[in-house]
């Protein structure tokens, strides 16, 4: 019940200017969509970096925004989880019977986010249609877009978490996330060991795409990289519990 009543709640207040709410989707994925550009520009009249193609790039990048536009439709509560603990307001959360995570979710669905969704699809599709592939990549553009949603949210869990022992962590968030999610859009072996390392095994975000990939165009013909989105998300959730129902533990209430 109380599920449906956040979600009805959210609808009823983005949507009560229809006009403002669909240009404001229009914005949203424009807004994103520019960091594509960018790559199209970076480019050039080179044609391929590393041997990677701009089609293929599409493909990497359609995957990496599309997690990161379900995030910010669902998760906006999360990206803001600083302010539920500086002004007190986590405290209601733990009053009700439901999963603390769900309700942050819940309580403000981002909708006019789609527009970053919307973006990474049509550029994914693009580069879908101009990759030659023994296999079905619309079915793995989706699959690895699911991997890519679970993933975003367990890195951003952790993150948020560290709001409950340093109070501020948007800094934390721009540097540990979006500069590594920026990074995923390229291939990985075009960096040095130390970010290829970061971008694979620790913020793994490279495991959605640039790997899977690699073994879908015959780049490598490694089987764990077609299977390292599931095995990064699946090692994700253990550090992600522990350190967010330690930091639970430690939560006193409002302000600290």
């Amino acid at each position: 019940m109380i599920f449906s009543t956040l979600f009805k709640a959210s609808m009823k207040t983005q949507f009560a200017d229809r006009t403002n709410f669909f240009v404001d989707i229009f914005a949203s994925g424009l807004s994103i969509l520019s960091d594509f550009v960018l790559i199209v520009f970076l480019l050039g009249s080179m044609r391929t970096i590393k041997g990677w193609t701009l089609a293929e790039l599409a493909f990497i990048y359609g995957i990496t925004e599309g997690g990161w536009g379900f995030f910010r439709l669902f998760g906006e509560g999360l990206h803001n989880f600083e302010d539920l603990i500086v002004t007190g307001k986590f405290d209601t959360f733990l009053l009700r019977p439901v999963n603390p995570i769900i309700q942050i979710m819940l309580q403000k669905i981002d909708f006019k986010r789609a527009g970053i969704i919307i973006q990474a699809v049509a550029v994914g599709f693009w580069g879908i249609y101009s990759i030659k592939s023994d296999f079905n990549l619309v079915f793995w553009f989706l699959l690895l877009m699911l991997f890519s949603v679970i993933m975003t949210f367990e890195i951003n869990i952790f993150l948020a978490s560290i709001a409950f022992w340093t109070t501020r962590n948007k800094d934390i968030i721009v540097l540990a996330f979006y500069s590594t999610k920026n990074a995923s859009y390229y291939p990985a072996d075009i960096y040095n060991r130390l970010i290829r390392g970061i971008i694979t095994f620790i913020i793994p975000v490279a495991t959605t795409g640039y790997y899977p990939l690699s073994f879908l165009t015959g780049k490598s013909l490694n089987i764990f990289y077609l299977a390292s989105p599931a095995i990064a998300c699946t090692l994700l959730i253990l550090p992600c519990a522990i350190i967010w129902r330690t930091g639970l533990k430690k939560y006193t209430g409002s302000g600290t």
